[in-house]
Parts: structure tokens; sequence; C-alpha cells
């Protein structure tokens, strides 16, 4: 709820006035600073799940007020410079989340663990960039399949966004 009404504020202030641009970077800058504080000081229950330790389930208030200041630094540095190269391939992604995720569970799951579980940490790295230019190719596979097929089926249209 809070991103949908975020969302209306950005549309709110199109012109994004200096004023709304430093009003925004300051609070989200203040929350971050606070919200890490609160996070470091009052880290909560750190879960366990599968050998892994749950950094953000269940999310804490500090963990929460960071993550909404961090959004606010964000959003307002992507409003000041929206045409900048480093967001293409954000928005590639962007543009069919469902599907990405979708895939990079299944990659993880059924290709990458299976593998190359005992890797080095040097490895992994490897395997993380493959696994992203991997998931870059998809992405663009499926912007040229909405290009092409208008009508999508909606299991489709779900997956792959309008």
């Amino acid at each position: 709820m809070l991103g949908v009404q975020l969302g209306d504020l950005r549309v709110c202030h199109a012109a994004r006035n200096g004023l709304w641009f430093r009003g925004m970077l300051l609070t989200g800058g203040a929350l971050s600073v606070c919200g890490a504080s609160i996070w470091w000081l009052y880290p909560g229950n750190l879960l366990t799940r599968a050998g892994y330790s749950e950094l953000f389930y269940p999310p804490t208030p500090g963990f929460i007020l960071t993550a909404i200041g961090l959004t606010l630094v964000l959003l307002t540095t992507i409003d000041r410079n929206p045409k900048l190269a480093l967001y293409l391939p954000l928005r590639l992604l962007g543009e069919s989340a469902l599907a990405m995720y979708l895939l990079h569970i299944v990659v993880i799951k059924f290709i990458v663990s299976p593998a190359w579980s005992e890797e080095k940490f040097e490895t992994f790295w490897l395997l993380y960039a493959a696994l992203v230019l991997g998931l870059l190719l998809a992405a663009f596979a499926g912007r040229q399949l909405k290009a092409r097929w208008k009508r999508l089926p909606f299991p489709m249209r779900m997956l792959l966004g309008n």
C-alpha cells in the first residue's frame, strides 16, 4: 500500500521540482540512517532456514524503516536522471518480474544447486554472472514475444506483464 501511495505522489509531482526532490532525498536518508541504527541495535530474531540465517524475516522495525528510506532515496535518484543507461537492464528484468522470479528459482534449484553446490566463492561469482546474463536474455526474449504477439493468453500476460 505504501508503494502505491509513493507511486501516486511521484506522478503528482511530475515536475520534480527541487523542493520535492530535496525533501524526499532528506526523508529517505533520515529513515535509512534511523532504520539502520535501530536494526543494528535491535536486529530481532535471526531465524535459520536450510542452514541460512534469515536477515529480513520476520521484518523488524529497523529493517522496515531502512527499506522505506532506501526506496525513497533510490526513487528520487532515479527520478533525477531517468534516462541513465545503467537502468536499462533493470527495466528489462522488471518488465517481466514474475517470470524472472520463477525462472531464477527453477534454474538455481534444478541446475545450479545440483551441479555446482560445492564450488568456491570465485566460481560462484562466475555462475552468478551467467545467471544474470541468462535472465537478461530471457527477459529480452519475453519483450520480443510481447511485441510480436499482441494478444497473449492470460497466463502468459500474467507471467510476462503487459
